[in-house]
């Protein structure tokens, strides 16, 4: 097994497990398990008055079976509480920071 294949296995045995590191969230209507890093603090866009807003970044497996294949930076809306513990809410898709053929790795505000 080559290290790319090692790491598309360990993208879906481990980050994304929701045993070990992922949870489960909501990416538009669809259940998935993904791995969320709370709580990435950025000041808004210049017409925001450059105050700060509520951000986090989420790694979603790329595939169709369990992951996305797809985003629509703006209009997809992902689901999961702001803290452990709480509540769901919504929060869009604001950007792409990276991708590849194991994993999207989004940034996502509100």
């Amino acid at each position: 097994m080559g290290f790319k294949d090692q790491m598309k296995s360990d993208t879906a045995g481990v980050f994304l497990n929701g045993n070990e590191f992922a949870e489960q969230i909501m990416y538009n209507d669809k259940s998935i398990d993904a791995l969320v890093i709370r709580k990435r603090i950025e000041p808004s866009g210049q017409n925001h008055l450059r105050s700060p807003r509520k951000q986090c970044e989420v790694y979603i497996a790329n595939n169709a079976e369990s992951g996305i294949v797809s985003v629509d930076i703006g209009n997809d809306t992902v689901r999961f509480p702001e803290y452990t513990g709480q509540s769901a809410s919504d929060w869009v898709v604001e950007d792409i920071i990276s991708c590849d053929e194991t994993i999207w790795h989004i940034l996502v505000g509100k």
